[in-house]
């Protein structure tokens, strides 16, 4: 239902005009249109609106804070910030002075050393439902955020809007606990996804989360994955999406520095899968390296200049790794399995819901043991051409991209070109039943992993 705009609406960005309407009686809470927080004059005229209606008992929620975040009106978003603060603090004064101790979840805590707030927003709802229900006034202090319509966000810190900025604001004045568990039982580092328009946004969000402490080793409730893996393909999903830039510096360089730091460089995260592509279980590095070439088999008939962009995006990777050994070799590990085609007995991705990071689940035991065993002979040449590659890749001691352009490429070649000795007792025996058997031309089989040999490079118009 469309509503009528009201005269307080009517009036904002005029303070004295508000100021007559609030002291005439005029609902607060009836306004129908959304606050435009932009500044328009150099009177902060918008300013001085918001904050008589604030002090009349105006509710402001996550979105009015993000939409002065995106206008750019920082004054306007402290204000809220500030307001968000005192009504959690009026939430939890009123929630302990009506309800039984035993009947609260801790809404705030006090730090006796520093002085410092740290306010568990994820039960706001909770206890503001159990006051409702004893019949209790909440007056002015309805609407602590964004609860009552969007409480499977939980904290301030899962919802995707805000940019780092303003989560930091929100930390520096009590919001501070960046692990805290939504009703879906999830962390805002396991909500982290990536918005298609607002991808450094994503990226510096996730940094800034994993800085501050977020928990990087709990499993995605409802999968046998870390969270780290779990923002491992999201990565991949990222790094695909710059594709049509060619992953050029000036689109990478300032976005990515900051994840190196971060979370990739961990190899010792380990989920409980159990899969010849990464032995002990998979990494961030291994998802990250199935979504890409994942990507690159079922896009093969539409990505334009394959090879190249193949080759691009593994480099790309590998610098992250800076020079770090261990790491190098689960890339050649990782390609290698590919190469010769064996079948993932590892997690699965699920589609991801809104606001959820992509979903790996752990394929059933029953599966598990059957792919081994029918893959347990290709698994031990796999074990066999590592051992021998391993020795070459210390020998040569290159760069793991010059390892993989050079030896590895030519190796593979050949080792996927190798024919089965012949048979003559298998020959004479099938042309004794009428079949004729010839020999066909070896044709090496069409692995995702095999274009990081080719060095041509596209041309480019001008």
């Amino acid at each position: 239902m469309i509503r009528t705009p009201t005269l307080l609406d009517y009036a904002f960005g005029w303070p004295k005009g508000i100021q007559i309407l609030l002291e005439a009686g005029a609902d607060t809470s009836a306004r129908t249109w959304r606050i435009p927080y932009a500044e328009d004059n150099n009177n902060e005229d918008t300013y001085h609106s918001v904050k008589l209606l604030i002090e009349a008992g105006f509710s402001c929620n996550w979105f009015d804070i993000e939409r002065c975040q995106d206008d750019g009106s920082e004054k306007i978003k402290s204000l809220l910030i500030n307001d968000l603060v005192a009504r959690q603090q009026r939430l939890w004064l009123l929630a302990q002075s009506c309800l039984p101790a035993g009947q609260l979840p801790n809404l705030i805590s006090m730090d006796e050393k520093t002085g410092k707030i740290t306010i568990l927003d994820v039960h706001t709802a909770e206890i503001y439902a159990r006051l409702v229900k004893k019949g209790i006034s909440i007056g002015t202090i309805r609407q602590c955020g964004n609860f009552q319509n969007w409480n499977n966000f939980g904290s301030v810190h899962h919802s995707p809007g805000f940019s780092v900025k303003t989560l930091e604001e929100l930390c520096q004045v009590g919001f501070r606990d960046i692990n805290q568990r939504d009703s879906r039982g999830l962390t805002p580092l396991m909500t982290t996804i990536v918005p298609f328009w607002r991808k450094e946004m994503w990226a510096e969000r996730m940094h800034w989360l994993i800085s501050k402490g977020a928990d990087l080793d709990q499993e995605v409730p409802g999968t046998s994955s870390t969270v780290t893996h779990h923002l491992g393909f999201s990565v991949g999903e990222y790094i695909l999406s710059l594709r049509d830039y060619d992953l050029r510096p000036k689109y990478d360089l300032e976005l990515f520095s900051m994840l190196e730091q971060s979370f990739l460089l961990l190899p010792s995260v380990r989920d409980r899968c159990s899969c010849a592509c990464s032995p002990g279980g998979c990494t961030t590095m291994s998802v990250l390296l199935r979504r890409i070439v994942g990507n690159v088999d079922s896009n093969r008939y539409w990505m334009v200049e394959l090879s190249h962009l193949f080759r691009e995006i593994i480099k790309f990777i590998l610098r992250w790794t800076r020079g770090d050994t261990e790491i190098g070799w689960g890339v050649i590990r990782f390609l290698t399995f590919d190469a010769l085609g064996l079948k993932h007995s590892c997690c699965v991705n699920i589609s991801a819901r809104r606001y959820l990071c992509p979903k790996l689940v752990s394929r059933e035991e029953e599966e598990v043991e059957e792919i081994h065993d029918e893959e347990m002979p290709r698994i031990l040449e796999l074990e066999k051409l590592l051992t021998e590659l391993k020795v070459k890749f210390d020998e040569l001691n290159q760069p793991v991209m010059e390892f993989l352009e050079g030896y590895w490429h030519t190796r593979m070649i050949e080792v996927l070109s190798q024919r089965d000795p012949y048979d003559e007792e298998h020959v004479t025996e099938s042309r004794r039943i009428g079949v004729t058997l010839e020999l066909d031309e070896c044709v090496v089989p069409d692995r995702a992993s095999l274009l990081i040999g080719s060095k041509i490079k596209p041309e480019h118009s001008t």
